[in-house]
């Protein structure tokens, strides 16, 4: 599977855990860098880039609206304090 995606800023810790994401499930994603979150999100939310890699703080309120899917959670810990239902564990 090949798709666009955006790993908030080049060379951060979210980089490095969406090139993780790829490695583990096989999919090969081409990096789309913004400006910051703020930037990235409504180009997902637009549909013109398919997948967001970001901290749960700033996705959570759009997978509650239903706005987003979430596919994956890092830290589980932090998860449990925004009780989205909506991410299989």
């Amino acid at each position: 599977m090949s798709c666009r995606a955006s790993p908030a800023g080049s060379g951060s810790l979210l980089h490095v855990v969406a090139e993780l994401l790829q490695r583990r499930t096989g999919t090969e994603m081409t990096s789309v860098h913004f400006r910051g979150s703020a930037a990235a999100i409504p180009e997902v939310l637009a549909g013109r880039v398919p997948v967001i890699v970001d901290p749960l703080t700033i996705i959570a309120p759009h997978i509650c609206e239903g706005r987003l899917r979430g596919l994956m959670v890092a830290a589980y810990s932090n998860f449990r304090s925004y009780r989205l239902t909506k991410i299989a564990l």
